[in-house]
């Protein structure tokens, strides 16, 4: 969008970076956990060898996906199954993921139902509320 509302020429920086001559440029979702470490380290394999990798990390914000009804759903945790190992507050900077006395809590009004604390906890605990 141009500064006069308008419509302008989208300019992607990926094409900017091939340009200008990098050896690797990935661009990946980053709540697909797989796909964002398998970009990481074929990055950083390049850069290592002295290379230039250009890693971007592109998906709408869910703040908007929320309000375009495109996350339905929260999520809760099973505190049966969580052993405490708080990994999904460590490795997380989301704010809906509390610590309550030791035990991760999920502040449903604050969450918007991305999925990533499900896809990182090791023993599964965290889990979509019905």
């Amino acid at each position: 969008i141009r500064a006069g509302g308008e419509r302008g020429k989208r300019i992607f920086i990926e094409d900017i970076a091939k340009a200008a001559g990098a050896d690797f440029v990935a661009v990946f979702d980053p709540y697909s956990i797989d796909e964002a470490i398998d970009a990481i380290v074929k990055g950083l394999k390049i850069a290592v060898n002295g290379g230039v990798a250009v890693l971007i990390s592109r998906r709408m914000c869910s703040l908007l996906a929320s309000r375009l009804g495109l996350l339905k759903g929260t999520y809760t945790i099973d505190v049966d199954r969580c052993i405490g190992c708080l990994l999904c507050i460590k490795s997380l900077a989301c704010p809906a993921i509390l610590n309550e006395g030791g035990k991760p809590y999920i502040a449903e009004f604050i969450c918007r139902g991305c999925g990533v604390c499900a896809r990182i906890c090791p023993v599964k605990a965290v889990v979509k509320k019905n």
